[in-house]
This record gives structure tokens, sequence and C-alpha cells, in this order.
């Protein structure tokens, strides 16, 4: 799946399925920079991003598993995002890479309960909420006034290599930034 929606004005709604087994469409700019999954732009309005993300319609026979690039980002807006993903007992399940921004506005990220990988969230005018759900979850790397980095899920899973599973990296100047799983009523 390759999808794309830049609203120079105006807000955008949506609801998607995201195979990640699909072949994305070549890229038309020259180097090898991130293909995402999911692109979606706005300069002056919200986001409000609701992503399934499936195991894959194609059998996946290779050794690495099946990653799905979401880039999401507002200038002036809230970008809220749900994400979902097949159950923990699934097999194959796709790797989360989310990229979520806004200048001026918050982030609400709820994400699937079988996530496990790092989180880097900065913020300069803003505060981070976890759900108590995640806090309960999450090992604290970092934290200052401006920026935090947990791992959210079993820490024993990190070992000492690189990193190749979930990661979600949020960004915002002037906005708290709020972290929920999908499945919860409230975030904060």
């Amino acid at each position: 799946n390759n999808i794309s929606i830049s609203r120079p004005f105006g807000s955008i709604d949506c609801k998607y399925t995201i195979d990640p087994t699909l072949t994305l469409f070549p890229s038309s700019s020259r180097g090898t920079r991130i293909r995402s999954n999911v692109k979606l732009r706005t300069n002056v309005g919200t986001i409000n991003a609701d992503l399934t993300l499936m195991c894959g319609a194609k059998e996946n026979t290779s050794t690495t598993l099946p990653r799905a690039t979401l880039d999401i980002s507002s200038k002036m807006g809230t970008v809220d995002v749900t994400l979902r993903r097949p159950s923990a007992s699934s097999f194959n399940l796709p790797i989360i890479r989310l990229f979520a921004s806004s200048r001026t506005g918050s982030l609400s990220i709820l994400i699937p309960t079988n996530f496990q990988g790092f989180m880097v969230a900065h913020t300069k005018l803003g505060r981070l909420t976890l759900s108590s759900s995640v806090q309960s979850s999450a090992v604290v790397l970092r934290e200052d006034m401006k920026l935090k980095r947990v791992f959210i899920g079993d820490p024993v899973v990190m070992g000492d290599s690189r990193w190749k599973g979930d990661g979600i990296v949020l960004r915002t100047i002037m906005g708290s930034i709020e972290v929920g799983y999908a499945d919860e009523e409230n975030v904060g």
C-alpha cells in the first residue's frame, strides 16, 4: 500500500487498512529515502487517522518481518492517530515505524497493545502523558524537560544488537503529547 494525502488547508480524516507486504510503487525522487506506506500532510488543519495493519495477503518468505512506515504531519493542527494490528498470537506481525509531528498542535497516539519497541517524544512547550497502562509497561531510558525516550513492552527483547522492531518518533514544538493503547477509552 502507498497512501499519500497532502492538503495545504483543511483537515484529513481517514481510516485505512494497510498491508505492508505489498510492493510500494517506485519512487519518483532520487536517493534512498525511506518510503512510507502512509504519508499524511496538512499545513493548516487537523489529522485524524485510524490505521489497521494486516499480517499480509502475500506470504512472507524472507527472514525479515514486513514493516509499515507511517509519516503523519500537520504544521498547524492536532494529530490524532489510532494504530491497530492483529493480536499478539498472530504470526509475522508487521513492524510499526511511526513518525508523527505538529509544529503548533497536540499529538494523541493510540498504539496496539502488542506494540514492543522504542518511543522518542519531543516537545518544547507541552508535556508528555502516558496512559497508566502504557506507563506500567514502559521503561524510561532518558527523560528531561523536552525529551523522553522509553521502551514499551518487555525489556528482555531489547537485546544488545541494533533494534529492528517497532519504533515511534513524536515531535511537537508547541503542544502536548498523549500516548495510550487503542483499546483504552481515554488516554490521559
